[in-house]
């Protein structure tokens, strides 16, 4: 009975070692996604506020082209 113990805990030990390296790794990374997170969310943030100031500099530009094109007429 007691080799039969001694084999299961032996055929086991790969999976629960490969389920605790596993576990480890994802608790390692939680805080890197949590940054990543607060990252992406500056980036895109930052993004937005530059597709403003473009729109913004094109509106100027077209208006400035529309003006110039009624001057001609």
């Amino acid at each position: 009975m007691n080799q039969g113990l001694f084999k299961l805990i032996l055929d086991w030990l790969p999976f629960l070692f490969f389920v605790a390296v596993l576990i480890f790794f994802m608790r390692k990374t939680v805080p890197r996604q949590r940054n990543y997170m607060q990252s992406s969310q500056q980036y895109m943030s930052d993004h937005l506020a530059e597709v403003r100031r473009m729109n913004e500099t094109l509106a100027r530009i077209a208006d400035a082209l529309e003006s110039r094109s009624s001057k001609d007429r």
